[in-house]
């Protein structure tokens, strides 16, 4: 009998055990579905041109788009007058998205979206985000250095260093599926052509990828939803510098596969346009045309400046 007592004890404290999980986990779930709101919402109604900025950091990359006058030796610029146009300030039917996943950087990027929406520019950021293969929430490992080459990667960096020797921290962000954002909120969104002040532009959705090693991750998704081939055209930068030996064997092998079905893609009808570009002008937003960083890039007695001493986050961006 002490025995039958003692074991229905021990099956009843398993039962409340496994029920304490169960309530855990259904509070985790829906705390995560919270965090996921707002993740797929109509923002590219009206919209004849988009933007996607994927791996926005302080977003210069939107400011080269909206004030191309203050970036004038921009790389991009090229890009964004062939399928833009050239008065894209005046345009509204231009959109730009941003994701970003590093929360230092989310004051900076709110303030530029409040006061890009202030003159009429259609800009929003997805703040704390990371553009991936699906939504949910994931630990992202962030640097609190927006200033430097590597601030932040969704790839298991957490404990390393950056070029600097600034340690990395892991958060909890949110991630969203980048073809599922490309298939249905902004391709069937996108509105007929109404002309631009200097040109008639078509409906055009030009994106910038640039996550820090995590695009041998999402690169195969697209391709493999076929949501590609809703990107006119797309630049990439591949972090080739990431890895060493067998890793960066199997690295380049990949970006082969990715360039060769680039390829092949458009001999079957696909008119996504791969374009070789890394543009990392401006990238202090301080005036700076060209930061002399990551690993000597731009030459073996590049120095690595200093961050600018102001509030970054408070800058003028009219």
């Amino acid at each position: 009998l002490e025995h039958r007592s003692e074991s229905a004890g021990h099956h009843m404290m398993g039962a409340r055990v496994a029920l304490l999980c169960a309530l855990v986990q259904l509070s985790q779930t829906a705390e995560s579905a919270s965090e996921l709101n707002g993740l797929h919402a109509p923002l590219a109604d009206g919209c004849s041109r988009v933007y996607i900025d994927v791996g926005s950091n302080i977003g210069v990359q939107v400011r080269k788009l909206f004030q191309p006058e203050l970036y004038p030796r921009a790389k991009v610029l090229s890009i964004f007058n062939k399928y833009f146009g050239s008065a894209r300030a005046q345009d509204a039917d231009l959109c730009a998205f941003g994701f970003e996943p590093n929360p230092h950087l989310s004051l900076r990027l709110q303030a530029l979206e409040q006061s890009y929406r202030s003159q009429g520019w259609r800009v929003t950021f997805f703040t704390q985000t990371a553009a991936g293969v699906r939504d949910r929430i994931v630990h992202f490992n962030a640097f609190n250095d927006p200033f430097h080459a590597l601030s932040s990667s969704a790839k298991d960096v957490s404990g390393t260093k950056n070029v600097i020797g600034a340690a990395s921290k892991q958060v909890r962000v949110r991630e969203i599926d980048l073809a599922h954002f490309l298939i249905h909120d902004v391709h069937p969104r996108l509105s007929p052509p109404r002309g631009n002040p200097r040109g008639a532009f078509g409906r055009r959705v030009v994106m910038k990828i640039d996550i820090e090693g995590a695009e041998v991750d999402v690169l195969p998704h697209l391709m493999d939803s076929g949501a590609l081939c809703l990107v006119d055209v797309l630049f990439v930068e591949f972090h080739t510098f990431l890895h060493k030996g067998a890793a960066l064997e199997s690295f380049m092998a990949f970006r082969k596969r990715f360039e060769d079905h680039v390829e092949a893609s458009r001999a079957r009808g696909c008119t996504t346009q791969l374009v070789d570009l890394d543009d990392e002008t401006y990238a202090y937003d301080n005036g700076m045309v060209e930061p002399r960083w990551l690993h000597g890039k731009y030459g073996s007695t590049a120095t690595f400046p200093k961050a600018p001493q102001r509030n970054w986050t408070a800058v003028t961006y009219r």
